[in-house]
């Protein structure tokens, strides 16, 4: 049910996207848009990293209260403006002795190799807390006065770093423009160019599936352009696999059953896999699917006679 709401909606976890800064791979304006249009499967399914995130959030806030001092309560709920059609479910409601009103305190974990730089949190954490702070605000009889972006790095690998932030009308004026032009375009039909670097996966997922149905598109030389040159890749990958697996062969002819070999700095590991005998079927599994795997489209090029 919470998931069918969401869908409708774009949500404070993914107004960073709105504005190409989504703090997660791929999670682009370009996907974003295909979600909600309905092109692709929303995000929201009960994946690990989410799972991590609900059995790390309550250790994060403990950290917080015991740092700051903050009584913090878990929300739980998800919140709509209806005129913006923006969500919000935050993590935490806090409060505190020396600001009145209710706070918000957000709470996420990420590489401690990142954080350990970082002056301020990522952009995109700071849009999602903002929508959250101005959503909250419409829903609780307190005033919603402040807020606080918490990041364990890790998985606990150094202790947990806070911000605190005001409201900003300004920040939020801005977030309400980007998502009504953005739903006003995707219900028309307009979606935002897709980074061919970022999008490749949620594109491999709008274009899952193929008709049987064969076009010409000679007339377009852009397109020509890109056959041709995937075409040569595609040769060059192959030239290149094949002259891998000679060179490989004559390595392993060297160094014989030599586990490590060096030379002149390099250094050549070529140890041992150890064998897997594969799932036993058994009686009781007549039935069961093994090895199963998502269909996906393959891509061939195949040049003219004449190039070949």
């Amino acid at each position: 049910m919470w998931y069918t709401l969401r869908k409708d909606l774009v949500t404070a976890s993914e107004i960073a996207s709105v504005f190409n800064e989504g703090y997660l791979k791929g999670h682009t304006k370009y996907r974003l848009a295909m979600m909600k249009a309905g092109l692709m499967e929303p995000d929201g399914r009960d994946n690990v990293r989410l799972k991590f995130g609900r059995f790390i959030e309550p250790f994060i806030a403990s950290e917080v209260e015991e740092r700051k001092g903050w009584k913090l309560h878990r929300a739980d709920r998800l919140l709509v403006d209806a005129d913006s059609e923006i969500g919000a479910t935050p993590d935490f409601y806090a409060t505190r002795e020396d600001i009145e009103g209710l706070g918000i305190v957000e709470c996420k974990s990420a590489l401690s190799w990142k954080v350990r730089d970082w002056e301020e949190p990522p952009l995109g954490y700071q849009l999602q807390l903002q929508t959250q702070l101005h959503v909250a605000a419409k829903h609780s009889e307190l005033p919603v006065t402040w807020g606080a972006i918490a990041v364990l790095p890790g998985a606990g690998e150094g202790d947990v770093k806070i911000w605190e932030y005001a409201p900003s009308d300004e920040i939020w004026q801005i977030i309400r423009s980007g998502v009504a032009e953005f739903l006003a375009n995707v219900r028309a039909g307009i979606y935002p160019e897709p980074d061919y670097d970022e999008d490749q996966s949620t594109i491999d997922s709008v274009y899952a599936t193929a008709k049987d149905v064969e076009v010409d598109m000679s007339d377009d030389a852009d397109f020509r352009a890109l056959v041709v040159r995937y075409g040569e890749l595609s040769s060059v990958e192959s030239e290149s696999k094949k002259e891998k697996k000679r060179i490989r062969a004559q390595i392993l002819t060297s160094i014989r059953d030599s586990k490590v070999t060096t030379c002149d700095g390099y250094r050549v590991v070529a140890g041992q896999v150890a064998p897997n005998d594969g799932r036993l079927v058994t009686a009781d599994m007549v039935g069961t699917r093994v090895g199963a795997k998502r269909g996906f489209r393959s891509m061939r090029v195949y040049p003219p006679k004449e190039l070949r």
